[in-house]
């Protein structure tokens, strides 16, 4: 035995010729041993195993060994045995084996379709979520063209047949895009790609990885939109997903460029690394606003064996109070023994989705509003009712507790209606100790300003505008405030204002009521006009009725 041997073995030199090798293995090795000595003495061919010894101060340690037969020479048979401590080359296999687990498990279960294919347009791989938004197998689809997910044209008319050759002989400038695409059942589909470009060792492409994101759902939504409503924006900017793969110990070990983004980052140098700092940064909350605690966060769950997906959580930056809404599809990631090493976690922003849900549907209410108060107009018999009602649909819609209609004359702004809150808060008396507000007031302070500038107007803190000129004793206390002007053929007659909404009035609110106004101008026209018929009509029986007792005297 050699010094490295002794070394390694942590013996003394001098004691290894008379020291037994069977003794420096562990016994749940030694039959390895034994098969090993049995095979190089039977068949005299070079043996070699991998066995577990016995090193320095009681520690193991993993060998190879490789053994030959020679003889002494008195001719006995010797065994030479040369040991090579293999223990770190078997933990960096290990973990690169588990790299790529952990890297199977992000493809496989990545909340987008990935898809791998050569510059002729081959399909290499097709990931399990590609498999089921475009409803072929794997099996089928791999060594097809990919011009399978293709159609002819898109619904422009624009050809897509060439789509693939030039993204390969343009791979920059399709580093992002979105086209349709076409399922195995005939449907059409809208995908946002990003594509990456493989080249070898000239430059030239071989393969392009495609990663898409379905956004038929956003495509819809923005169609249906610009359908009822032409002033809506522009098509929606894509995003992709951010993906993060974390440890047990709740540490990000990889992440990409998205995760910064959707976290509100800079750059992905900013983000924190551990689950402890993010809880000093975010704070996570249920849809319906419960606060979640750090061990209901997507990351622990999937830790825990949680495999989830589209669960929503609101999100929001302690420092700079930002809040966005996101969707997260999360899952354990399992060694092969099925042990839960980490966890995979994709989100991506639904808060843009979320707020065209809520326009669509305060569209929706704004319409029941007109069409309730258009029938009201047939139904109501003075303006005082006909008021009642105008404000009863216009507090409903902007969540007030009260408000009132004002009509411009030659002394300044005259009441037409006050909601019953309105009355019930107000103490102001009139000469008769009647409570209720003056008949007319002057063109000044908040109204004054929607009135003189033709302008809709809205604030959360009245007390402080700077054309508030406070309130007479016993007004009702206003503490937000939102007026729009009533216009008749292009000139201000009056007004529509609510107050104290709960949390505040928004551009949405002011929308609203400015949808409704030009029908609150058109029911009292109307009514006014059915009034004056029917005093006409009262009139002239009056007067049919005077003429006939004339002609009887």
């Amino acid at each position: 035995a050699n010094r490295a041997t002794a070394h390694m073995l942590g013996l003394p030199l001098e004691t290894l010729p008379h020291r037994m090798f069977s003794a420096c293995i562990l016994p749940a090795d030694q039959e390895i041993h034994a098969a090993f000595h049995e095979q190089l003495l039977a068949s005299g061919q070079p043996q070699e195993c991998e066995l577990r010894l016995l090193g320095p101060q009681g520690s193991v340690f993993l060998a190879y060994c490789n053994g030959t037969l020679n003889a002494d020479q008195d001719g006995m048979p010797r065994v030479h045995m040369v040991l090579i401590d293999i223990t770190q080359r078997r933990k960096t296999e290990d973990a690169l084996q588990e790299s790529e687990e952990r890297y199977r498990q992000l493809v496989q279960n990545a909340n987008s379709a990935i898809i791998r294919w050569k510059e002729d347009g081959t399909i290499l791989f097709f990931n399990a979520f590609a498999e089921h938004f475009f409803g072929y197998p794997a099996a089928e689809i791999v060594g097809k063209p990919i011009n399978l997910l293709l159609p002819e044209q898109d619904f422009n008319g624009s050809d897509l047949s060439g789509l693939t050759e030039d993204i390969v002989r343009h791979p920059d400038r399709y580093l992002t895009n979105q086209n349709e695409n076409l399922c195995r059942d005939g449907r059409r589909v809208w995908v946002h790609w990003t594509n990456k470009a493989i080249c070898d060792d000239h430059g030239e492409v071989r393969e392009i990885l495609s990663v898409g994101n379905n956004i038929t759902p956003r495509k819809r939504m923005e169609e249906a939109l610009r359908a009822s409503q032409a002033t809506l924006e522009a098509a929606l900017a894509s995003m992709t997903d951010a993906v993060f793969i974390a440890d047990t110990d709740g540490r990000l070990v990889r992440f990409n460029d998205a995760f910064a983004v959707f976290h509100k980052f800079p750059d992905k140098n900013d983000c924190p690394r551990t689950l402890a700092e993010y809880l000093a940064v975010l704070e996570l909350s249920s849809a319906d606003g419960e606060p979640m605690p750090p061990e209901n966060w997507p990351v622990m769950r999937a830790l825990r064996g949680e495999a989830v997906s589209n669960a929503e959580y609101t999100l929001r930056r302690r420092d700079t109070t930002q809040t966005w809404m996101g969707s997260y599809s999360f899952g354990p990631i399992r060694d092969k023994r099925g042990t839960i090493i980490g966890a995979v976690v994709s989100v991506r922003d639904i808060s843009e989705q979320k707020r065209l849900e809520a326009d669509r549907q305060r569209q929706y209410s704004t319409l029941q509003g007109i069409n309730h108060l258009l029938a009201a107009t047939l139904n109501c018999q003075t303006e005082q009712e006909l008021g009642a009602i105008c404000l009863e649909i216009v507090q409903q819609l902007t969540a007030s507790d009260f408000g009132f209609i004002g009509e411009v004359n030659d002394r300044g702004l005259h009441d037409i209606a006050i909601s019953d809150p309105g009355w019930a808060a107000c103490s102001i008396a009139d000469n008769g100790n009647r409570h209720q507000p003056p008949g007319n007031f002057k063109l000044h302070g908040l109204y004054g300003r929607v009135l003189l500038d033709g302008q809709s107007l809205f604030t959360n803190d009245p007390a402080n505008h700077p054309d508030r000129i406070g309130f007479p004793p016993g007004h009702p206390p206003v503490e937000t405030f939102l007026g729009v002007p009533l216009r008749q053929n292009g000139k201000v007659i009056g007004m529509v204002g609510v107050a104290n909404r709960a949390n505040g009035y928004t551009q949405a609110e002011q929308e609203t009521l400015e949808a409704l106004a030009p029908v609150i101008v058109e029911a009292f026209m109307r009514k006014r006009a059915e009034v004056a018929l029917r005093a006409g009509e009262e009139r002239l029986r009056l007067e049919i009725g005077r003429a006939s007792c004339r002609e009887r005297v």
